[in-house]
């Protein structure tokens, strides 16, 4: 989990406090999350998308679902920044009349959630490029959308398409739980599942403690 949390939201912008064990250590090392601010903003914009399509293609993975049509949807990213460096950013795709890009592979399984009277909105673009842990940062990163689906009201419901093998950490970290089979995403030309989690008021205060 993350060791120090998030405080000190203002005009859309988090700080990392960093923090830790606060026993002495006999080697002091500085924390690479210092300073890093967490930023905010409707829509996509073009460093995000950069960022993301550059992991993906470090990583072998298509690059067609960042832009397009996509871009068009409503959504919110969130960019995780520390000086002039983009970090990490993810994105908040919000249901519409037109719908998320997880339609595309698993409407069926997101029908049902809609016909149940929920809101949902699907996590896309996820993007790491940090000079710390990964899973640091992810942890930090979905906090951040936790909190902004907070506000999102009355947003219900969260689904994320993940490739299978990091399927069991976002089950075990975040309280997902896996509603659609495995499908090749065309978007990246891998592998996914659909995983899904409810979001109260309750689990998100519970989730923010942590």
């Amino acid at each position: 989990m993350i060791a120090s949390p998030l405080a000190g939201f203002e005009g859309g912008v988090w700080t990392w406090l960093g923090g830790g064990d606060s026993e002495a250590k006999e080697t002091p090392r500085a924390d690479p999350m210092d300073g890093l601010r967490f930023e905010v903003s409707s829509g996509t914009l073009p460093a995000a998308s950069a960022l993301a399509k550059r992991r993906y293609q470090q990583r072998g993975l298509g690059t067609t679902g960042v832009g397009g049509t996509g871009d068009r949807l409503p959504s919110i990213t969130v960019l995780a920044r520390q000086g002039a460096h983009l970090w990490a950013t993810l994105r908040l795709g919000l249901d519409s009349i037109a719908g998320l890009q997880a339609d595309a592979h698993y409407r069926r399984e997101i029908d049902r959630l809609r016909g149940s009277s929920r809101r949902i909105a699907e996590v896309t673009r996820l993007a790491i490029d940090a000079p710390c842990p990964p899973g640091t940062m992810l942890m930090a990163l979905f906090r951040q959308a936790l909190r902004q689906l907070r506000h999102q009201a009355p947003i219900t419901d969260l689904v994320i398409e993940v490739n299978p093998r990091h399927a069991r950490f976002y089950i075990q970290r975040f309280g997902f739980t896996q509603i659609g089979e495995e499908r090749i995403c065309s978007r990246v030309g891998a592998p996914a599942v659909l995983l899904h989690r409810s979001i109260s008021s309750a689990e998100l205060r519970e989730q923010l403690a942590a």
